[in-house]
């Protein structure tokens, strides 16, 4: 499994993308099909979240097509923005000294 941060960015992310979901009945009987195919994407459980995600994305962005084609185009373009968030967290927590976090995680003696 991949070292994914829990923070508040991938959250919000994900809340993003699942708030642009609408109800798309082509897209349900779709998924319902092809979900046999598609489900291989899911390794972990960050491309769980991803796929999910991705759903919600594909009920507003699809028109028509190869419906795996376009799920599948559309689950690595999340999952790059995914993977984005989590290196440039990751930086910006390897940017703190590990002095300095030892530090603050350390409780208050008074």
């Amino acid at each position: 499994m991949r070292d994914v941060p829990t923070h508040d960015a991938l959250y919000r992310l994900s809340e993003r993308y699942a708030a642009d979901a609408i109800a798309n009945e082509e897209v349900a009987t779709l998924m319902a099909a092809h979900y046999r195919q598609l489900a291989s994407l899911i390794t972990d459980d960050l491309t769980a979240e991803v796929f999910q995600v991705t759903y919600c994305r594909i009920t507003h962005r699809y028109h028509g097509g190869n419906f795996v084609k376009c799920f599948r185009h559309l689950f690595w373009s999340t999952m790059r923005d995914y993977i984005h968030r989590i290196n440039d967290y990751k930086a910006r927590i390897d940017a703190i000294p590990t002095q300095a976090q030892a530090e603050d995680s350390a409780p208050d003696t008074f």
